[in-house]
């Protein structure tokens, strides 16, 4: 599992793309929601070049969790998190590819879930 922990933003996601390309589901579609989670998450007023620096490294290993880990965070809020994204992990593996890739899309278009 590819988890990434990044200090440029506060949200943290599961989109288990590292997994979904290794089980052979299709990269340009991968890509496509990856730029699509770095807008909504991270760099939503942020330069597009930026942007594809970010999609350039994160294609050599897709994430399945990003933890969002901007300003200061007690150890039960990271902790919390990580429960949390892991749950999102242990889902993703029951209910597979096609589901998750419908569940990014949703919480793409919705930004994000409540």
């Amino acid at each position: 599992m590819n988890v990434y922990v990044t200090s440029f933003m506060t949200e943290s996601a599961a989109p288990m793309l590292g997994s979904m390309i290794n089980s052979g589901f299709g990269i340009n579609n991968l890509t496509s929601k990856l730029y699509s989670i770095i807008d909504l998450y991270v760099l939503a007023d942020a330069a597009q070049a930026v942007a594809n620096h970010i999609v350039l490294a994160f294609q050599k290993r897709l994430p399945d969790i990003i933890l969002g880990m901007e300003g200061n965070r007690s150890i039960e809020e990271v902790e919390m998190t990580i429960f949390h994204e892991l749950g999102h992990a242990i889902h993703y593996k029951q209910a597979g590819n096609v589901y998750w890739s419908d569940e990014i899309d949703y919480t793409i278009a919705n930004w994000g879930y409540w």
